[in-house]
């Protein structure tokens, strides 16, 4: 299996994944143009994509979903809220699949839905299942539970939001009523809640995290890194073997590339 972001943040979010002849985009939220050049880099074309599948109907997730699928005749899995977005309407019914809160599959690649809580219809984040391998997608949420610990526990790599940091939020340009919103249970996770997340999760087995959504305003790539890196090294000191990337707005990320493990394997 195969994981690579091809973009991250407000001005857009899109991210591959990969297993033999299938090819899933998670939100497509950049230009078809600029996915097609993001693709290409990747090693992917857009004549080969399998599916599309949709967290949540903001313009930043599904600006290009109905125009790709309809060029190409790819299916859109999303939920049913979703599906009454004025621009997420215009898929073909032929090629509207209505996610619940079942596990669907595309191909032999299994997908587990998490419901997530932001200021969407319906917001999900998803574990793909395939050879072994376990990697978990949570963006765009206001909080991070137990609940969502437990189905994220023993990924091989979590895909997590690191969207703004407290301090430059409150201190910044925006609106009053829009700080409250980003940094409500409604809203978007906080570097530091990130770090929390991740120093519990890599208790529980995972070594690989990274970054996504960091606000250009409200952030910066060093303070999101430094912060969750200071909760592990707290933790840790020098013994961490814990990785951390962060996923970028205007350039792919690096391949994370999952070989097949065995019941039991390290």
């Amino acid at each position: 299996m195969r994981v690579i972001n091809l973009a991250s943040g407000s001005k857009g979010n899109s991210t591959l994944v990969e297993h033999s002849e299938y090819e899933i985009l998670v939100d497509v939220g950049i230009s078809i143009r600029e996915l097609e050049t993001r693709l290409m880099r990747a090693g992917g074309r857009l004549e080969e994509i399998s599916a599309i599948i949709v967290s949540h109907d903001h313009v930043d997730h599904i600006k290009s979903v109905a125009k790709l699928s309809n060029k190409y005749n790819i299916p859109v899995y999303a939920s049913s809220e979703c599906f009454y977005n004025s621009n997420l309407s215009q898929v073909e019914d032929k090629n509207k699949r209505y996610v619940g809160i079942e596990n669907f599959s595309v191909g032999d690649i299994e997908i587990e839905v998490v419901d997530l809580s932001h200021d969407a219809s319906r917001t999900l984040g998803f574990i793909f299942y395939c050879d072994g391998n376990k990697v978990g997608l949570v963006t765009d949420l206001g909080y991070i539970d137990e609940l969502i610990l437990s189905k994220l526990k023993g990924s091989n790599l979590v895909m997590i939001e690191s969207n703004y940091d407290h301090e430059m939020l409150m201190s910044g340009p925006y609106p009053l009523v829009l700080k409250r919103r980003i940094s409500s249970r409604m809203g978007h996770l906080s570097n530091f809640d990130c770090a929390r997340a991740i120093l519990e999760l890599s208790k529980r087995g995972t070594e690989y995290f990274m970054l996504m959504h960091l606000s250009e305003t409200n952030n910066s790539p060093e303070i999101a890194y430094n912060t969750t890196m200071k909760c592990l090294f707290d933790e840790y000191g020098e013994n961490s073997k814990v990785r951390v990337m962060i996923a970028e707005q205007y350039d792919i990320s690096p391949n994370f590339v999952f070989k097949h493990r065995k019941e039991g394997d390290a």
